[in-house]
């Protein structure tokens, strides 16, 4: 999925920062690293609204479906023959190989190239951010230490070490068999309802990001037209253990897990006048279980390489490399909506760095990141080379 935007927010003081900067090293302080980030962010808020609204359209018309079958069992032997996915809980799923993005021999002629690994130019945030205190209901029970300094979410970015250290948790947990539970509340709610039946949407998230400036495009000045490729690797986490939880113990509730790579190319316009941002998304992780099971296949990748093609103008002199990941978790009620101290269900992904003292989501997973981009290669072909 990519698109492209003439964003209008923010865009003249982004191309100030980055038309500023010049040399082997650039530097950006704090208020123009949170200019950046505000900028950026912007863009993969609105691709993710449009992303997430199509993947609840589409469930709700499954879902419209599921009802219309409660009566009908011809209708619901077919929708079972379309979802021939096994019950599970945890992730399953076995990765997928990257593909590298290494550069292999020289470029063509009319080409010049660039890979580079961490340190990164930026990060955002660079000191964590949590969510509200998750809450445990105890029976009188001890509870371990550290049980009742859990949070919702939690956020950092590690640019020199090319890291994104995140967690986020939603929704009620019953530990073993016990009346002990700890309840992560939403920090989102939306109506949401299917046809003449109430609904209600409820989420948190997590997200963080970082980027690579790249100062002087090699060949500068440009000339003419430029097609600039780019290549970022991803992998996430340790691949022997999962990184999420998704329970959904009661009918007529689905809990969700969502995982998102953001891909950010921004360059200046033709003559300096302006920014250009293109924007794509990869989904490495999609679970939507019901009572029953997943609803769809899941999607689970561990590893996984997103590119992007952008043409240069002539003047372009700078190109910047942004790559944001968000976690989201959701619970959808339908049909009855319960009390809030009443309602079931539970999504958790840990993608937290171990090696960092960041705040406990749950004691369920613990620490299974981060997600690591270990190298960022471009290519840049003049027109005639790719005419």
């Amino acid at each position: 999925m990519s698109k492209k935007h003439e964003s209008p927010v923010n865009a003249r003081a982004i191309e100030n920062i980055f038309s500023s900067k010049i040399g082997p090293t650039p530097r950006f302080d704090e208020s123009e690293a949170a200019a950046i980030a505000e900028y950026q962010r912007a863009l993969t808020e609105r691709q993710w609204a449009e992303s997430i609204r199509t993947l609840n359209d589409d469930l709700k018309h499954e879902l419209q479906l599921l009802l219309a079958a409660q009566d009908d069992e011809s209708l619901r032997r077919t929708l079972d023959l379309r979802r021939p996915v096994p019950p599970q809980i945890v992730e399953q799923s076995k990765p997928q190989k990257a593909h590298l993005g290494a550069l292999e021999g020289l470029p063509l002629p009319g080409c010049g190239a660039h890979l580079t690994s961490p340190p990164y130019t930026t990060g955002d945030p660079l000191v964590e951010e949590v969510g509200s205190n998750a809450t445990v209901n105890d029976s009188g029970l001890s509870l371990a230490p550290g049980f009742n300094v859990l949070k919702t979410f939690s956020q950092l970015a590690l640019p020199e070490e090319g890291a994104l250290s995140l967690g986020v948790g939603l929704g009620k947990f019953r530990i073993a068999n016990t009346v002990l539970h700890t309840v992560h509340p939403a920090s989102i709610e939306i109506p949401f309802p299917i046809g003449t039946q109430p609904g209600l949407l409820e989420a948190n998230r997590a997200s963080a990001s970082i980027g690579y400036f790249l100062a002087s495009i090699p060949g500068t000045p440009i000339g003419k037209n430029t097609e600039m490729n780019l290549t970022v690797d991803v992998t996430l986490g340790d691949p022997l253990k999962p990184f999420y939880l998704v329970i959904a113990p009661v009918p007529f509730l689905w809990v969700q897990a969502f995982g998102v790579a953001h891909l950010i190319v921004i360059s200046s316009h033709v003559g300096g006048s302006g920014v250009t941002a293109t924007a794509s998304q990869v989904r490495f992780l999609e679970h939507r279980e019901a009572a029953g099971g997943p609803i769809f296949p899941p999607i689970v990748s561990r590893e996984f390489s997103m590119s992007q093609k952008l043409t240069l103008k002539p003047g372009a002199g700078w190109v910047y490399v942004g790559i944001e990941i968000r976690l989201e978790v959701q619970r959808w009620f339908i049909v009855t909506i319960p009390p809030t101290e009443d309602r079931q269900g539970f999504a958790i992904i840990d993608l937290r760095s171990s090696e960092h003292n960041t705040q406990n989501i749950h004691y369920i997973l613990g620490p299974r990141g981060p997600v690591r981009v270990p190298q960022i290669s471009m290519t840049f072909c003049r027109e005639q080379v790719f005419a």
